[in-house]
């Protein structure tokens, strides 16, 4: 898997070598046991309980992309989980999650391939090693959400520009003859596939950004090529504006036009300030690693981004800039999202693609041994590299695997099993109402949701998921107790009824 001798074929592309084979299946390999071993051994929480909820009123959501009960998703994750549902189970955990867990699986693979191609074995196998052990990646694909479908879209976009670019500036440089003998690729049914493809890609809330992203690299590859090769350039321009078109016509499809329209004066949800912009940020710079320390997390993104300048100064600067583009899009419209919503690093989750093949890149222009060093060392220096990154990321990990977001079977149990009529029982807030469209945790008609004053919001952690009494929770000689439960606030609790 070395990248020190590079044999092309494919056109310039980097040839499918046994080595090269052997690194896919690994990686692969490890990418799937990551990801679907105990894939539906963890409660689902809230989140997931609106992917069940949605994907089982399947048809009305799909008549209803632009209201309010739809928060602007869009259905396509949901049409995957209605299948897997059917297959695996309407009401199991792994059915939820499946289409993420494939989805994160196939990232891997298509980011194994890309990079391979463009720019190497070695870097290849390092940077989707980093990403099918990435907690980051991790969460979000043994997650029933969308966000793997995500970036799996978002590298066949990479590497469907990348190869229009490629074919279009190698055909420009040919003579009359060869063109008449070259086939015609890039003619209107390829165009139309491109545009399917992105609009299918828009259908999963954040692509817009990312199909932004792809106008704004292509419209950078065309003026590059228009002075030198000014057909080739409009073919590329041509292109660029194609996504811009895509781009602004996704906005009716998503809802994100919502956000980026009052990006200048967008209502906090809920009540919610979001962090400022330097927050969000470090957040995400934080997240990506794996929820590290700040300084670590500032040395692992610059190590990451001296891989890329690896490429750049080895003549990939194409690649480099598409990967990040591709990658870091979402931050053309996140901040404004963050405002009219709320900050979670998950809606720039992209960025793990960056990160993976930067400082994949890195690691193996280390392991040939650069700078006169020697190889042994240099692959040492990586793998130290690889080990101490996973390590200082291992209690995210151990959380993705062994740490339910929400406890539910833990906090119901005592009151399928002891309560009594009249007590109370605080579970989590706002998230009891749509738990109990989750058939595995239904009450029926055995207790009562009624509205807790949010200042007391007890019961946020898994492990209070379970309390007393009313009266334990706001003693009636505090004079700020409330004497009944406000209407309209946070907190959901359990008034039994029936036993």
């Amino acid at each position: 898997m070395s990248d020190a001798k590079a044999t092309t074929s494919c056109g310039g592309y980097n040839a499918f070598t046994p080595g090269a084979k052997w690194g896919l299946v690994i990686v692969v390999l490890i990418a799937a046991a990551t990801r679907l071993i105990g894939l539906g051994s963890l409660d689902v929480w809230m989140d997931e309980v609106y992917s069940h909820d949605a994907s089982s009123d399947l048809l009305p959501k799909l008549l209803r992309w632009e209201t309010i009960s739809n928060e602007s998703s869009s259905p396509l994750p949901f049409i995957e989980q209605k299948f897997t549902r059917r297959v695996f189970g309407e009401e199991s955990p792994l059915s939820l999650r499946l289409p993420s867990a494939m989805h994160g699986i196939a990232t891997v693979l298509f980011l194994y391939l890309i990079v391979g191609c463009c720019v190497g074995w070695g870097a290849a196998f390092w940077a989707a090693l980093l990403l099918a052990i990435n907690p980051f990646a991790l969460e979000w694909s043994r997650e029933g959400r969308m966000y793997t479908q995500w970036t799996a879209a978002t590298l066949l976009l990479i590497a469907l520009a990348y190869e229009a670019v490629r074919w279009t500036r190698a055909r420009s440089a040919l003579s009359e003859e060869e063109v008449k003998s070259q086939p015609i690729v890039l003619n209107w049914r390829w165009w139309l596939t491109g545009m399917l493809f992105m609009l299918v890609h828009a259908m999963n809330v954040m692509g817009t950004m990312t199909i932004g992203g792809i106008g704004l690299w292509l419209g950078l590859m065309g003026l590059v090529e228009f002075k030198s090769r000014p057909r080739a350039g409009f073919r590329i321009l041509l292109g660029s504006a194609l996504a811009t078109f895509v781009y602004l016509c996704s906005w009716g499809l998503t809802g994100i036009a919502k956000a980026l329209m009052v990006s200048g004066a967008a209502i906090p949800a809920r009540g919610f300030t979001p962090p400022v912009f330097s927050d969000q940020l470090l957040g995400f710079l934080r997240q990506v690693p794996g929820q590290v320390p700040t300084i670590i997390a500032i040395i692992l993104w610059l190590l990451a981004i001296v891989g890329l300048g690896v490429l750049v100064r080895n003549g990939r600067w194409r690649i480099a800039l598409l990967l990040t583009l591709g990658g870091l899009a979402a931050w053309l419209g996140f901040p404004a999202v963050a405002k009219s919503h709320y900050f979670a690093p998950k809606y720039v989750y992209t960025g793990v693609l960056t990160y993976c093949a930067g400082l994949g890149v890195l690691l193996a222009w280390l392991s040939r041994g650069p700078f006169g060093l020697p190889a042994n060392a240099g692959r040492a220096i990586a793998v130290v590299l690889l080990v101490g990154s996973a390590a200082v990321a291992w209690p995210y990990t151990h959380a993705v695997f062994f740490v339910p977001k929400m406890e539910i079977r833990k906090a119901i149990a005592p009151v399928q099993k002891h309560a009594v009529k009249g007590d109370v029982f605080i579970l989590v807030p706002d998230y009891y109402e749509s738990l109990n469209g989750y058939k595995p945790y239904r009450f029926g008609d055995a207790v009562t949701v009624i509205r807790g004053p949010k200042e007391a919001r007890y019961g946020a952690r898994p492990d209070e998921g379970y309390a007393g009494t009313f009266e334990t929770m706001f003693p009636t000689d505090d004079p700020n107790s409330p004497k009944e439960p406000p209407a309209g606030t946070w907190l959901f609790m359990l008034v039994v009824e029936g036993k």
